[in-house]
């Protein structure tokens, strides 16, 4: 497909997820990115990502291939500075979940729920019904990961019965450290 050929509304449309919610009705109103641009500007849509995409695409990224992904890069940039300055002053965990398989035996997949929490600069990580000594059940972070003194270090509390953990540095991991053979 040459570029002149693409239509930049119906390839927006199909990338977003749950674009199927939108209200929109693919076949007419990605017919070409004016189309789909009067749509979201004339219509609510309940959607206020989808219509900045589709309005950036336009407005700021010319209507072209290129325009569109130059401006959404600028506005991923902006989020992500908005995001690192919010980080360290964030309290909510943020739920993971893991499938954890056994790779010594044909044993059937484990799945393990992870609370993961980034505060003051530190990542806590509590796998489900794990721990530590000082905390109640459910209510403990058994690994973080930080950086102290200028080194990347891992923390653990590897047994439920001692307050002291065991504090992994990570300095010999660095890339830079590789021996060339």
């Amino acid at each position: 497909m040459c570029k002149s050929s693409i239509n930049l509304a119906r390839v927006i449309y199909d990338a977003y997820p749950d674009a199927d919610l939108l209200g929109i009705d693919p076949e007419q109103d990605c017919r070409s990115l004016d189309t789909l641009y009067s749509k979201v500007t004339e219509d609510t849509l309940g959607d206020g990502l989808f219509t900045f995409i589709v309005v950036e695409s336009v407005e700021g990224g010319e209507g072209t291939v290129d325009g569109a992904i130059r401006v959404l890069e600028r506005a991923r940039e902006d989020i992500t500075a908005v995001l690192q300055t919010m980080m360290p002053y964030a309290s909510k965990v943020r739920p993971v979940e893991l499938t954890l398989r056994e790779l010594g035996s044909p044993s059937p997949a484990h799945n393990v729920g992870v609370d993961v929490l980034c505060e003051h600069g530190k990542l806590w990580i509590r796998p489900e019904g794990y721990g530590d000594a000082c905390s109640a059940d459910g209510q403990g972070w058994p690994v973080a990961l930080e950086v102290w003194q200028g080194r990347l270090r891992v923390i653990v509390f590897d047994d439920i019965n001692s307050e002291d953990p065991h504090i992994i540095d990570m300095e010999k991991a660095r890339e830079s450290n590789r021996e060339t053979r």
